[in-house]
């Protein structure tokens, strides 16, 4: 029999490859015992980690990449340890996507984007080491549902992310309930920069990417996108919030793609009666099907909000701190880049992790 990650030949009753260590079959060896489990990754992540390092819960799951709790032994310190599976350890264009990312997060200093710790690779998985996020996530708060006020709060934060990112001249490309993540105190992070470009490179690179529940009509398309591709996705995450559902019903994807491009929603105060005017306009011309005539980046939405009483008399009195923050692009001005990307800066405390390992793979 063969190995189906390298194709070494193997003897009967073989646990894990003698060529690659992985496994042949869905096991993972816990203090001196075998437990049936069907996750191949985690079991490869946990033969990688030890003994410093023990995986925890599958945390979640997307196109490209799985993210497991990981705790510190010594410390008992949890983090959220993002990788590339196995599947894919060889495909050059998910791990230059990978690695984008990691680049991009050690750029991205904002307190309302999701911090990094460490970046790398280790064995066959390319990682990204974070910090736990135990507030959940947009999705299941919606789920519970959310007074307007709250969304409002919630807003607020994520579109100071997100205008940090798009002043830095990056489109997000997925923003979506789960891409918004919270700590113990319900702070809000952006999360989740793998699809992300810089504005001046995002052309071309619409197709077949971001969710299509909430993706830009010209993201649907193909067509390039921009700065306003994320505000409409995050209007439709905004409308969700406030109407308790999403702006349009579909029994299939075909159907949501052709309402995102051709129906208009009904105002959320429809379902919500207590919303005021200034969100239903709000919405609303966040989701505008032209391009040209959305609002045309995070920034201009944040004046747009600190400019619309109804709505900053909610957001509290820090909001007249970011209306001297905000910068106008005069037109046709190009967004500022970085020259070269910056290094990963990391946590002397976080060194720790990928020396200790190096040194279990080196006895190994």
């Amino acid at each position: 029999m063969k190995c189906v990650h390298c194709d070494y030949e193997f003897g009967e009753g073989a646990l894990f490859c003698g060529l690659c260590s992985n496994p042949l079959v869905n096991l993972a060896v816990l203090e001196g015992g075998l437990l049936m489990i069907t996750d191949v990754n985690q079991a490869v992540l946990q033969r990688v980690l030890a003994p410093d390092f023990r995986v925890q819960d599958k945390l979640a799951e997307g196109g490209m990449a799985c993210v497991y709790e990981v705790v510190d032994n010594r410390t008992e310190e949890s983090m959220a340890f993002k990788v590339l599976p196995l599947e894919h350890a060889n495909d050059p264009e998910l791990i230059a996507q990978f690695e984008r990312e990691s680049r991009l997060l050690a750029d991205l200093a904002h307190p309302h984007i999701m911090p990094l710790w460490d970046a790398g690779t280790l064995g066959r998985f390319q990682y990204l080491a974070m910090p736990m996020m135990r507030g959940g996530d947009l999705k299941a708060r919606i789920q519970k549902g959310l007074h307007w006020t709250d969304a409002l709060g919630i807003l607020h934060q994520v579109v100071l992310a997100l205008a940090y990112a798009h002043d830095f001249g990056l489109v997000h490309r997925d923003i979506k309930p789960a891409n918004i993540l919270f700590d113990q105190e319900g702070t809000a992070y952006l999360a989740d920069f793998g699809i992300a470009w810089l504005a001046d490179e995002a052309e071309g690179h619409g197709q077949g990417l971001g969710t299509p529940n909430y993706a830009s009509p010209e993201q649907l398309l193909g067509d390039n996108v921009g700065k306003p591709s994320d505000i409409y996705s995050l209007g439709v995450v905004l409308y969700e919030m406030l109407a308790g559902r999403r702006p349009f019903d579909a029994d299939n994807p075909k159907d949501m793609v052709m309402a995102h491009l051709h129906k208009e929603p009904p105002r959320p105060s429809y379902h919500n009666p207590e919303l005021p005017a200034a969100l239903d306009r709000l919405v609303m011309d966040m989701m505008m099907k032209d391009f040209e005539k959305r609002i045309d980046g995070a920034p201009e939405l944040l004046v747009r909000l600190c400019a619309t009483p109804e709505i900053t008399k909610f957001l509290g009195p820090e909001m007249e701190h970011y209306k001297g923050e905000v910068r106008r692009m005069p037109p046709g001005a190009a967004p500022p880049r970085r020259r070269r990307p910056l290094p990963i800066v990391k946590p002397k405390k976080r060194r720790r992790l990928r020396e200790l390992i190096a040194l279990g793979l080196g006895a190994s």
